[in-house]
């Protein structure tokens, strides 16, 4: 995966719409808003995701900052950046993990969006 591929291009939609349809996006997809800055074009959320490892499915909380900005007066960008939140598992055993560099949640992520924005139009 390329650093393109951390990026959607939105084209038709100027930058403060972009960041007013995020909200709702948000909302939707059932992501809780941490940080909304509409002014420097930059979202913080939290989401859940599922995986399933055998017989087991786990939950895992992600970090997701969406940084807008305009391509055009029409056109947007948004850039993605995602980090699997610290976990606890036990009393002393702390685990915090690096921002992701690649893979499958970025491209689920930018497909949803994708998605979202096409329908939104």
């Amino acid at each position: 995966m390329k650093a393109q591929d951390k990026s959607l291009i939105v084209k038709g939609v100027s930058k403060d719409e972009v960041f007013a349809k995020l909200k709702f996006y948000a909302i939707e997809n059932d992501c809780f808003i941490q940080k909304l800055n509409r002014k420097e074009g930059m979202a913080q959320w939290q989401f859940f995701k599922e995986w399933k490892e055998f017989i087991f499915t786990k939950e895992e909380r992600y970090t997701i900052n969406l940084f807008v900005s305009p391509l055009n007066e029409k056109d947007s960008k948004i850039d993605l950046q995602i980090k699997q939140d610290p976990i606890h598992v036990s009393k002393d055993v702390y685990i915090d993990w690096k921002i992701l560099k690649d893979g499958e949640l970025y491209t689920d992520f930018i497909i949803s969006l994708n998605q979202f924005f096409e329908q939104k139009k």
